[in-house]
Parts: C-alpha cells; structure tokens; sequence
C-alpha cells in the first residue's frame, strides 16, 4: 500500500467507522484497519435513524471492545471503538474474588469486623470499647 492509499485515520489507535441508514438498511462508508474486527450491529441502525448516541461492549472471539457511536447529522453515525479485554479480565477477576470472599465469610462462626485505619482516633477508641467489653476472652 503506498501513501496515496493510506488515510490519515488508519494511524490512531482505536477502531472507527462511518455508517449510514439508507432506506431500512446500514451502509459502511468508511473503516479503519483497527475497526476490521467490529460486526455490523442493529443497533448502529437504530443510531442512525434516531440520531443518538449508544454505547455497546462487543465480545469477539478472544477479546472484547467497547463501541460508542456519535451522531453526525442526517442519518450518519461515526463509530469509535478500543479493546477493553483487560478491564473485562480485572472485572472478572474481582468478582471471583468477591464471591469467594462472601463464601468464606458466611462460613464463619465468628465475627467479623473491618476498621478503617484511616481514621485512627475513632479506631483506637472502638478497639478500646471491644476489649472492655470482651474482658480477657481473645479478640
């Protein structure tokens, strides 16, 4: 490809395309290479006709990416999308995490208390009031 065929918009680093509705049907007039991977969507459609944003996180095959279309006037949206599988893989991860920790914590037979160190007088005071209260039992 030399640089008569190259777009200034192949460069950024985010999928973007342009659709447009015509009649009852969507029509793609222009994608970068980064965009390659998005499918056509109905709800690009939808977009179009109504003239409104929307937001829409796509699965692929092996990755995810978040596509946000911004209406352009007539009946023409403009398609901006970037890879969000990392933060699908973290979003995943704490909630493992989380379900593991409300497993473990139901299970106990004791209680359990958090204290938020950042307010270390108030924390000081309430440790103190339990350990009176508790007397020589362990805390």
């Amino acid at each position: 490809m030399d640089a008569a065929d190259r777009h200034v918009l192949d460069a950024v680093p985010v999928g973007l395309q342009v659709w447009e509705a015509v009649g009852d049907a969507l029509t793609l007039l222009y994608a970068n290479t980064a965009a390659a991977v998005l499918p056509a969507d109905p709800v690009w459609l939808e977009a179009c006709i109504a003239q409104e944003e929307r937001t829409l996180d796509v699965p692929l095959e092996d990755s995810w990416w978040r596509a946000r279309a911004t209406p352009l006037g007539g009946r023409s949206i403009a398609v901006a999308a970037w890879d969000i599988t990392e933060h699908k893989i973290a979003e995943r991860s704490l909630r493992t995490s989380e379900r593991l920790n409300r497993e473990i914590i139901s299970g106990l037979l004791e209680g359990v208390m958090v204290v938020d160190t950042s307010f270390a007088p108030m924390s000081d005071k309430l440790l103190r009031s339990i350990r009176q209260v508790a007397g020589n039992r362990p805390i």
